[in-house]
Formats: C-alpha cells, sequence, structure tokens
C-alpha cells in the first residue's frame, strides 16, 4: 500500500513538473492558454488514477512513457522555442530601428546550429530606412546578432 502510495505520488510529481516545463515554453497568447488546459487535464488524470484504477494516459492514447511521444515533445518544444527566439528578435531590431527614428518590420528566420540553440539566420526589414538608418540597422544585426549582409534583406526605402 505505501509503496503504491509512492509511486503515486512520484508520478503526479512528475506530470506537475512536466506541465511547468510545457507552460514554460510555451509562446504567450491563445497557444498558452489552451496548452495550460491541456497540461491541467494530464496532472488531473494522474491525481485521480487510483480512484480509476487504471494507468493514466495522455489523451488520444499516448502513454506517458511513449518514445513516440517523447520525440513528438522534443521536436514540438524545439519549434516553440524557434519561434519564440524569432520573435524576441524581430521585436529588437524593431525596438533598435525605433531608436534610429525609423519605423519599420522585421522578419527573422533561426535556423538550428549543428544539434544545439536556435540561432537568427536571416533577416529581412520592411519599412522607409533612409541610407544612415539603413547602414546603422545592417551594422547592429551583423554584429550584434551575427547574420552577414548576405543574409539580410531590405524593402521600402526612402
Amino acid at each position: 500500500m505505501i509503496a503504491s502510495v509512492g509511486t503515486w505520488i512520484l508520478r503526479l510529481s512528475a506530470a506537475a513538473l512536466f506541465a511547468a516545463l510545457a507552460e514554460g515554453l510555451m509562446p504567450e497568447g491563445p497557444v498558452k492558454r489552451v496548452g495550460r488546459l491541456a497540461c491541467a487535464v494530464v496532472v488531473l488524470l494522474v491525481a485521480l488514477q487510483p480512484l480509476t484504477g487504471r494507468r493514466t494516459r495522455i489523451p488520444l492514447g499516448v502513454s506517458l512513457d511513449s518514445e513516440g511521444y517523447r520525440a513528438r515533445l522534443a521536436a514540438e518544444s524545439g519549434e516553440v522555442l524557434k519561434e519564440f527566439i524569432e520573435q524576441k528578435t524581430e521585436a529588437y531590431i524593431t525596438d533598435k530601428a525605433a531608436e534610429l527614428g525609423a519605423a519599420c518590420t522585421c522578419r527573422v528566420t533561426c535556423a538550428r546550429e549543428g544539434e544545439g540553440t536556435w540561432l537568427p539566420d536571416r533577416v529581412t526589414v520592411c519599412g522607409r530606412l533612409n541610407a544612415d538608418q539603413r547602414a546603422a540597422l545592417r551594422k547592429l544585426i551583423e554584429t550584434e546578432l551575427a547574420v552577414p549582409p548576405d543574409r539580410q534583406s531590405f524593402a521600402g526605402g526612402e
């Protein structure tokens, strides 16, 4: 009896840790709200497992210890991280352009470096920038984000 209680507490702790990690990787907005609900359902299913007498499964019948699920989760969390880095980098470039007196939008595309971190790979800036603003922004993108000029593009202009 005590062993089964210990196992239940361990599973509940693992589910809560998984939910916290997943929630931390989710971008703000509707995705996070839906993800938070899904995590809460998973934790609730694990918490109620002793009452049902069945092994808790994630919706759609994927087991918590399934290798396929783990691989899919790793891929999805990598995509979430990639999107997060792209959004933050776009905001950073837009803010730096505003400091230069230019109003623009930008699109950043990240690429994975080996099996490591996602890094900005290409930048497209759209807006009305004069030659000085464009040169300053091009230099900033190259020095601070390590995106060479040949992978930077500017649309619009004076």
